[in-house]
């Protein structure tokens, strides 16, 4: 006997999974340039770390995400405090790592943790799971998140 469940149970159970593992304080890298994949990033951390990637721009500490009762949506609850980016440049791209880590981990060889999320980063009308006023972001200004969301889609 197998158990079915409609389309939207099926995408709260990925989204509660998916919150499960990033619902804690938890930090966020962004960079800028091409989007890597996950496995990318886990192979060649060391070109991916603050001190040796160029396309490093900014580490955010102290942010959660919540599922509403009302949706299936995953939305960054507590947005992390604006921080002056380590370079200047324009958001593409963000690894969302489910712990809160620090700068100090960011920096080194060792990749910080196995478990997080490469995601997209956009302006405000875009499409990304971070966003932005602005994804230009320069190295003497405070830069701060606007809002952050992520949605569960499968395809039946």
């Amino acid at each position: 006997m197998a158990l079915t469940y409609h389309p939207n149970i099926r995408k709260l159970f990925m989204g509660r999974a998916v919150l499960a593992a990033f619902s804690s304080p938890m930090a966020i890298s962004v960079y800028t340039g091409s989007q890597p994949t996950a496995l990318q990033v886990t192979n060649n951390w060391t070109s991916y770390t603050r001190v040796t990637s160029l396309d490093f721009l900014v580490h955010y500490q102290g942010g959660a995400w919540t599922q509403p009762n009302s949706d299936i949506l995953l939305q960054l609850f507590t947005i992390p405090p604006g921080v002056i980016p380590t370079r200047s440049g324009t958001a593409t791209w963000a690894i969302l790592w489910n712990t809160n880590i620090t700068g100090a981990a960011v920096d080194g060889a060792t990749l910080p943790t196995p478990n997080f999320l490469v995601v997209p980063v956009s302006d405000s009308i875009g499409q990304g799971v971070i966003r932005y006023a602005d994804p230009i972001l320069f190295n003497a200004t405070v830069a701060t998140i606007l809002d952050g969301s992520m949605g569960a889609y499968l395809t039946v």
